[in-house]
């Protein structure tokens, strides 16, 4: 299984490429380089996100099995990633948070419920932030989980969007704010 996690050296994407390296996965991490260290067995490669240029670069390392998409925030930059990554991965899944739910926190949730309203090209800081709910996160993060689904660039079956409501922190870290 040849794996690429976008951004993968802190907390959850730390804890996947993990995972994958005990599996014996050939994995391939794109980051910024500006903090972590990269992960030892793993293919590290330098970039940013926003710029589709390095996004474009990345490419040219593929194909890949799956994507594991642990940056996806601003809908137009995960808009781009996925319609560059088409080509050259078979499986796409964006982590997302159970603040992309409309009702959160005050109302109980399943799978189900409603998420936010948030058009998958837009910008940073979509939305608004209210007390003690919804978040410009929130809406961030339910716009970034649509360009790769159907109406975007991956069929129903070879998308998936990942919401946790809680994450335990690997080695240390700071916390889940997911």
């Amino acid at each position: 299984m040849r794996l690429l996690v976008l951004g993968g050296t802190h907390f959850l994407g730390r804890a996947v490429v993990s995972a994958a390296l005990e599996r014996r996965w050939d994995v391939t991490v794109f980051r910024r380089g500006i903090s972590g260290v990269d992960p030892a067995d793993v293919l590290s490669l330098r970039g940013d996100y926003s710029d589709p240029r390095d996004v474009a670069r990345l490419a040219d390392h593929g194909p890949w099995d799956a994507v594991v998409d642990t940056l996806a925030y601003v809908p137009r930059e995960t808009s781009t990633v996925a319609r560059v990554l088409r080509n050259h991965v078979q499986r796409y899944v964006v982590v997302s948070s159970v603040s992309a739910y409309r009702g959160w926190p005050l109302e109980p949730l399943t799978e189900a419920s409603p998420v936010l309203d948030c058009p998958p090209d837009a910008g940073p800081g979509y939305g608004h932030d209210g007390d003690p709910g919804p978040s410009t996160y929130g809406f961030g993060k339910a716009g970034s989980s649509r360009p790769a689904h159907p109406t975007g660039r991956f069929s129903r079956s070879t998308c998936g969007t990942w919401r946790s409501s809680r994450c335990a922190a690997p080695r240390g870290s700071r916390g889940c704010s997911t």
